[in-house]
């Protein structure tokens, strides 16, 4: 359960609930019905600061949702002009050659 309330956390930009929910050992591997960890979630509202405490926790930048999409990906397309999502998931060791659906 809490596992996917850290999903859903970090879905809606609740940093302090996110470090919470990571304190009381949520995984961040874990995924919700469509595949999406708490960090694909992050990355997909551009939330750095949950990315960036998720990415600490041990969260796999290039771990994919069901639509092929990763925290990377989704930096590189999804979010606009800010690069700040790009930046953290590139020096988190993101693999620049992986590739979307």
């Amino acid at each position: 359960m809490v596992d996917q309330e850290l999903i859903a956390a970090a879905r809606a930009g609740k940093a302090e609930v996110v470090r919470g929910l990571l304190e009381q050992g949520a995984s961040v591997t874990a995924r919700d019905p469509s595949g999406a960890s708490a960090l694909v979630a992050a990355a997909y509202g551009n939330h750095v600061e949950i990315a960036r405490l998720l990415v600490d926790a041990g969260a796999d930048v290039d771990m994919k949702d069901s639509t092929e999409q990763s925290a990377y990906l989704i930096a590189t397309s999804e979010v606009g002009d800010d690069t700040t999502m790009l930046d953290l998931t590139l020096a988190a060791g993101a693999d620049v050659n992986t590739k979307d659906s």
